[in-house]
């Protein structure tokens, strides 16, 4: 449940708070932020490449902003392109599924705690972290001042829940 909102959704909402309304992500009713491994099943809409367009074409240390990427380059805003800025959705092509944006632009929360660890080493099939609160987030998809090694597929970082910022959105499903 999302409270304390101003704005539209998907142009400059702002929430105070969100709230779980169920034990697990699959028993939420209404709209809620993806597990990870949703996440990921989206983004790569079919795909096993780094980016559902391609695999990453320019080869620089992962901590560098050097060369456009053909692979990514229609697909996202990311530091090569944006100007550093955010831009108005759709401008990209989507992925296989009709999704827009899934990589750069803004980075997305999902509902998974981060631990750093993934799930373990052990198969597993559709998996959640827990429901509790977590003292960091996950975050998917890159954003416009990420690197190409950042934006793809299987990349995720931290955030502590009540950060804030331009750089930073989400995707519900339901």
């Amino acid at each position: 449940d999302l409270t304390g909102c101003e704005g539209e959704v998907g142009s400059g909402m702002v929430c105070l708070n969100v709230e779980v309304n169920a034990p697990t992500a699959y028993e939420c009713e209404g709209y809620r932020l993806p597990t990870v491994a949703e996440y990921e099943y989206a983004a790569r809409a079919g795909t096993k490449t780094s980016f559902f367009s391609g695999p990453i074409c320019t080869r620089t240390s992962p901590m560098e902003c050097l060369g456009h990427d053909p692979c990514l380059e229609p697909v996202a805003w990311y530091c090569m392109n944006s100007d550093d800025r955010t831009h108005p959705i759709m401008l990209k092509e989507p992925n296989g599924w009709g999704l827009y944006d899934i990589f750069g632009n803004v980075a997305e929360w999902t509902n998974d705690q981060f631990n750093g660890l993934g799930y373990g080493g052990e198969p597993i099939t559709d998996p959640t972290g827990p429901v509790d609160e977590p003292e960091q987030r996950n975050i998917r998809g890159g954003c416009c001042r990420f690197w190409t090694y950042l934006c793809r597929s299987a990349s995720n970082f931290a955030l502590p829940p009540d950060a804030r910022g331009e750089l930073y959105g989400f995707r519900l499903v339901r």
